[in-house]
């Protein structure tokens, strides 16, 4: 007679209860309240080393004094409604875009700590810009209805920008400038192009590198030594990638990165040995670069921890170049985050994984690190690497098809890499533990949780019968049957 068994399995929501942060610690939160829209966000020191945050709003900019007993709007900036709105200071001038009109506004900061001075809107070049970046005493607008590449602007009178040159040959979305060399993101024309502006007046092209299956290429910021450049692709899906650009002409992946459950990098600003990354609803991420080829996920604040809104909302912009090490953080929704990172370094492990007999390598291993959760799977050449955000002892699975589990234990030390080669034994005969026939019912916690897109659910029978598997949510409701 047949037996039909109905499995219930509860999968856990992944924010329901979730933390609001790891290795970092808030300092203040400024919410200018329901139905205030908030984008990027930059900063400035000024002579007196007082530290402010200087916030896009869809009104304007909003001058924030930073404490660490607390954040105060000391003045706002009133603009042209627009919900892109992009920073960026020289001297003691901020220069402000937006993608609606007026030009850009030039904002005089000399007056801080009291209030501030709105020098105008100048109109000369361009009535609208997506970004802008100043490096040297020029500034390098992107995205605008004049040139749509890259309009460059001679600073040397602040409060009187003349333009000197430009570049056509694709229009940015953003860019970044280090020594002369010009990262310009191509949005949905998925590539970064690389311009010698020396000779401001006319930059040459030195190479346009393509992302393979691309996103929209979001933006770029270079490893402080010049050799790698890590990318933003503003696409479901698509990873952060850390580039070897030691010669451009061949520049190469050696890295990727991407935060779950969102898996939607919006921007990404280096500082160091870290990458600073706003993840919209997975809020900013702070990844050890350290080794450009082995990214690792080390500490995060997560300011829209309920995910109850689209795919796009959540964290803007992330400012980490401050003179206190302050990290200011913006939410569409919620406002100003100031939060601290205590400098966690990452435990990294690598090696192959090899057939204990032959001593060949063995792809698509399946490795996993019980608690915390996390996997990988070792490739074509037998490599893998696991990351750890925290020092500790850790269990680690190793399993494939035809092969025995191996596990192992690693004690991940802050900031150690290890190497470890995992050697797999072929199953040559009857396993007779794993063949003993389980006395009673039983059901394991799914893994990974969460995940996308997909899971894996063990259980055990004592007999031979059907099985219902049922899916619920946290509230009960039944999500699918298997």
């Amino acid at each position: 007679m047949k037996k039909t068994m109905l499995i219930v399995f509860l999968i856990l929501a992944s924010h329901v209860f979730a933390q609001t942060g790891r290795n970092t610690t808030l300092i203040g939160n400024l919410n200018y309240g329901s139905g205030s829209f908030t984008n990027d966000v930059w900063g400035y020191t000024d002579p007196s080393g007082n530290d402010y945050a200087l916030v896009g709003r869809r009104t304007g900019v909003s001058i924030v004094r930073v404490e660490s007993t607390g954040l105060t709007e000391v003045d706002f900036v009133p603009g042209i409604s627009s919900i892109w709105r992009d920073i960026k200071t020289h001297d003691h001038y901020a220069y402000v875009t937006n993608e609606s009109g007026n030009g850009l506004d030039i904002i005089d900061l000399s007056a801080l700590p009291n209030s501030v001075g709105f020098v105008g809107a100048d109109t000369t070049v361009f009535k609208r810009a997506h970004n802008l970046y100043i490096a040297d005493g020029y500034a390098y607008i992107s995205g605008s209805n004049a040139a749509g590449g890259a309009d460059i602007l001679d600073l040397v009178n602040p409060e009187a920008p003349v333009k000197v040159g430009e570049w056509t040959g694709h229009s940015f979305h953003d860019i970044y400038v280090r020594n002369d060399t010009l990262y310009g993101s191509a949005g949905s024309n998925p590539v970064l192009v690389l311009l010698d502006v020396s000779d401001k007046t006319q930059p040459a092209l030195i190479v346009e590198i393509s992302f393979p299956s691309g996103g929209y290429v979001h933006n770029a910021w270079t490893t402080e030594d010049g050799k790698y450049v890590m990318t933003t692709e503003e696409t479901q899906r698509k990873t952060v990638k850390m580039w070897d650009i030691q010669d451009p002409l061949n520049a190469k992946i050696v890295g990727e990165y991407l935060a779950f459950p969102s898996q939607l990098a919006h921007n990404t600003h280096i500082k160091g040995d870290y990458a600073y990354i706003s993840h919209y609803a997975d809020g900013v991420r702070i990844v050890d670069i350290a080794d450009p080829t082995h990214l690792v996920e080390v500490g995060y604040y997560d300011t829209f921890p309920d995910d109850t809104g689209g795919l796009y909302e959540g964290n803007w912009g992330a400012f980490p170049f401050t003179s206190s090490g302050y990290i200011y953080v913006t939410d569409e929704d919620f406002g100003l985050f100031v939060v601290s990172f205590n400098g966690r370094r990452a435990g990294r492990l690598s090696g192959k994984v090899l057939d204990a007999q032959s001593g060949l390598a063995v792809s698509n291993v399946t490795i996993e690190v019980t608690a915390p959760e996390q996997s990988t799977t070792s490739d074509a050449e037998g490599h893998y690497k696991l990351g750890f955000s925290d020092p500790g002892l850790f269990t680690i699975l190793a399993y494939r098809s035809s092969y025995d589990t191996t596990r192992f234990t690693f004690n991940a030390g802050e900031g150690e890499s290890k190497t470890f080669d995992i050697m797999m034994s072929s199953v040559t005969s009857i396993d007779q533990e794993k063949s003993v026939i389980p006395t009673a019912y039983s059901i394991e916690q799914n893994y990974p949780n969460p995940f996308n897109p997909s899971t894996t659910i063990r259980y055990s029978l004592p007999e031979k019968t059907h099985v219902r598997l049922k899916i619920f949510d946290t509230l009960g409701g039944e999500v699918r049957v298997l």
